[in-house]
């Protein structure tokens, strides 16, 4: 059984006005993958803020751990482990060939700015929030090779989004 976690950061940035807001720390996927050497599926595209298969003997916490460390940096995945208490289940969803458990947390926003070192594979981190959820639009077949029309296109795959608006609900209320 394929099992993959993942982790939604929420953090808190000023807005025009200079009032804080808490949004959320999305992926943006990128066009080309260094490490396979090829295009990427669904460039454009956002995703959770760190998300990957487990090892077959890996736990959720240590698999979770290792792949923010490859995605945000091993100083970021270091930091985490303090703020881990704070984590919250998002989404666990089991089908009979997966197992996927999203996790969300608040982060400073200092923390992220100092520690923060994206892997060459990302497309860049976004920051959404509450209100642009509800723009969010589902991936479709024809974004896999060109990803969407419009580059302001927030599009995600289902369960991610529903991660993200749970994150809202959950931790952005703290």
């Amino acid at each position: 059984m394929k099992r993959s976690v993942g982790l939604v950061v929420m953090t808190q940035i000023p807005d025009d006005a200079g009032v804080n807001q808490i949004v959320a720390v999305l992926q943006k996927r990128s066009c080309y993958s260094l490490e396979r050497m090829a295009p990427r599926f669904y460039p454009g595209c956002l995703q959770v803020t760190c998300h990957g298969k487990l090892e077959p003997d890996e736990d959720w916490e240590n698999g979770l751990l290792r792949e923010l460390g490859e995605e945000l940096g091993k100083p970021l995945a270091r930091i985490y482990l303090d703020c881990a208490h704070h984590r919250q289940v998002l989404i666990s969803q089991q089908t009979p060939r997966e197992e996927v458990v999203t996790y969300g947390t608040i982060i400073p926003i200092e923390i992220i700015r100092d520690y923060a070192r994206l892997d060459p594979d990302s497309g860049g981190l976004v920051f959404v929030t509450a209100e642009q959820v509800a723009e969010i639009v589902e991936i479709t077949d024809d974004m896999k090779v060109k990803g969407p029309e419009y580059t302001h296109t927030l599009a995600m795959f289902p369960d991610e989004a529903e991660a993200v608006k749970k994150a809202f609900e959950l931790i952005g209320k703290m």
